[in-house]
């Protein structure tokens, strides 16, 4: 299973930034949306009082184009990935934040946009919150939403590759992984963090939905016997469930 939310009012969140404060930071996560918003906010690094100016988001638009935005007291700029989302599929979709004059988005495990415009949300030290499902004044995300990570690194085109297939994000640079939300499949239904402690709260109760299909899982130790060859179907530390990713 993963989630839904409604648009208006459901989302997920916790008062603080898992412990980010500074550059680099990447934000994956897989989403289906309808593309009946404007601007569907996926996620959020915020600050929480008004005006809420400083922050980094995952945003998905009704054209189906996927952007990383970086906002600070003097504006927003953000890439978009170079291909869109299709409505009602499930796409995998990453941010990585390298630093204030860097910014780079992913569709799929490929299609990179970038952005080197000043940007600063971290300026000041104001950011308070992480948000999926939920954006600043009064924005709300309609999509599904599964297996949401936070690194505190630059994930490169490798990584962003390796996601996109549907490799376990606990798989992609372990040692930053700051955060897990798998909420859902085959790890717990629930929006405990799995990895760092992080846990997440829900409000207005979002619904759960499938999961997406062709996802690879963290596989234990395979046992083959003296002599022989390990089984020609073994994926190596990864167990396929569903379609092919």
């Amino acid at each position: 299973m993963a989630y839904s939310y409604n648009g208006s009012n459901q989302y997920h969140g916790r008062g603080d930034t898992c412990g980010l404060s500074d550059y680099p930071l990447s934000v994956g996560l897989w989403f289906n949306n309808p593309l009946t918003q404007s601007y569907s906010y996926c996620f959020s690094l915020i600050r929480t009082a008004s005006p809420s100016l400083h922050q980094f988001n995952l945003v998905v638009r009704s054209s189906g184009e996927f952007r990383a935005y970086s906002r600070d007291g003097g504006g927003a700029s953000f890439a978009a990935a170079s291909a869109t989302a299709n409505a009602d599929t499930w796409h995998h979709g990453l941010a990585v934040f390298v630093g204030t004059h860097d910014r780079r988005c992913y569709l799929d495990g490929g299609n990179q946009g970038t952005n080197s415009t000043y940007r600063d949300p971290w300026e000041g030290g104001y950011l308070d919150a992480t948000w999926l499902a939920r954006g600043y004044g009064g924005q709300y995300s309609n999509s599904k939403l599964a297996w949401a990570g936070l690194w505190d690194a630059a994930l490169d085109d490798a990584d962003a590759a390796a996601l996109g297939k549907g490799w376990h994000p606990t798989l992609i640079k372990p040692q930053n992984l700051v955060a897990f939300w798998p909420l859902g499949g085959l790890d717990p239904q629930d929006p405990k963090d799995r990895w760092g402690g992080y846990d997440l709260t829900a409000y207005n109760a979002p619904t759960e939905v499938d999961h997406p299909a062709g996802l690879l899982y963290p596989q234990g130790p395979q046992i083959v016997a003296p002599g022989a060859a390990p089984p020609a179907s073994l994926v190596p530390w990864h167990l396929m469930i569903g379609s092919a990713a």
